[in-house]
């Protein structure tokens, strides 16, 4: 299984176990980036 792992000011995990992962501003996104340049719903 695949892991994702996010450094920042907080080191996040997100473990990539389904069909289809979102990311995004967005907080309903599977992983939320939080980033003036990334859309709501970025892929």
């Amino acid at each position: 299984m695949l892991k994702l792992i996010i450094k920042g000011d907080a080191k996040k995990e997100v473990m990539l176990d389904k069909a289809k992962i979102s990311f995004g501003r967005d907080g309903s996104n599977d992983v939320v980036l939080d980033s003036s340049v990334v859309s709501g719903f970025h892929a």
